[in-house]
């Protein structure tokens, strides 16, 4: 991994934020430090590379750190931070077979850990959602699988093996999936679009850690947003 300092002028900050990216950035504020955290994909002028910035702001200096290697695209990073101030960087590389990584950041040393396989060595993952539950980061994706999409599931671990990712449902719906991960008042649940009328569901019980079984919200009166709507207020008991 590669860090390095840069000065916040105007000069500076376009330097970081200008190069292409496959996907817009991501942001949230460490509740510890009060810094904005960033992971975006940049650009090399050969292939995409998952990079993480830190802006303190107030004119102080800016943290830029490059979390992959190699000449293989890394895409749409996502970023979850814990109330401790642990960040974590979530993204799929373009492989041979596509694959959701993550590394941590623990905020006690500053330092970054090794790069972690989230998702089923043996499947296309790609799109991952992050969030953290305030005891562990939880990971969504969806993976090209034999009779469809499968919507995919982990949460996350200190342990150094690779997540243990549960599929909540293989859809044949062959358009955008666009897997949402939810966290809002102690429920944690994962939408997705599951056909041209419908936007699936599980919801996680925390007191059998176990997921529902899928369910269907129809779409086919108004839009996706909405029927994700209604889910919410639902899941919360609105």
């Amino acid at each position: 991994m590669f860090v390095r300092w840069v000065a916040t002028s105007a000069l500076a900050i376009c330097a970081v934020t200008a190069p292409l990216a496959s996907d817009p950035p991501d942001s949230q504020v460490n509740p510890q430090s009060g810094s904005i955290e960033t992971v975006d994909s940049y650009w090399t002028g050969s292939h995409y590379r998952v990079r993480h910035v830190i802006n303190p702001g107030d004119g102080q200096l800016i943290q830029v750190s490059y979390l992959t290697t190699g000449s293989i695209d890394d895409n749409a990073p996502r970023v979850a931070i814990s109330a401790a101030g642990d960040t974590w960087a979530v993204w799929w590389r373009d492989d041979a077979t596509d694959e959701v990584l993550i590394r941590k950041r623990t905020y006690s040393s500053g330092t970054w850990g090794a790069e972690r396989l989230v998702s089923n060595s043996s499947e296309n993952s790609q799109s991952p959602q992050i969030l953290h539950d305030g005891t562990k980061p939880w990971v969504a994706y969806h993976a090209t699988v034999q009779g469809g999409t499968k919507i995919a599931v982990a949460a996350g671990t200190d342990s150094p093996d690779p997540w243990d990712p549960l599929g909540l449902r293989t859809t044949t719906y062959a358009g955008d999936v666009d897997v949402l991960i939810h966290f809002e008042s102690s429920h944690l649940w994962v939408t997705w679009v599951d056909s041209a009328s419908n936007v699936g569901w599980c919801e996680y019980d925390y007191a059998t850690s176990a997921w529902s079984s899928p369910s269907n919200e129809s779409y086919a009166s108004d839009n996706v947003t909405a029927a994700r709507g209604r889910i919410r207020a639902g899941v919360l008991g609105n």
